[in-house]
């Protein structure tokens, strides 16, 4: 498996969407992963764009999920990392 098929892989198990994945990455962003007990761990992540051609109804972590859709200017609001939210903005598909 590909990175990026990696990235659409967790696309579907988190959000139930699949779609036309880029193979090309659209940027990378550093983060500190605080996991519970309280420890942090420094985190590199690629980003993938995908183009969503299926919305599941039911998909593996649902439960765990709140699933809600942002225009790219709002999602970049929403987010902590500034390196993420610079990446959200500067995104044109």
């Amino acid at each position: 498996m590909t990175p990026g098929e990696s990235a659409a892989n967790e696309a579907f198990e988190e959000a139930g969407v699949t779609g036309k994945l880029k193979e090309r990455p659209l940027g990378v962003y550093c983060y500190e992963k605080i996991v519970e007990d309280g420890e942090s761990y420094p985190c590199i992540v690629t980003i993938y764009a995908l183009k969503v051609k299926n919305i599941l109804e039911d998909y593996s972590e649902k439960s765990e999920r709140q699933r809600k859709w942002f225009s790219r200017k709002a999602a970049a609001k929403q987010v902590l990392e500034p390196d993420l939210a610079r990446l959200l903005k500067s995104f044109d598909p």
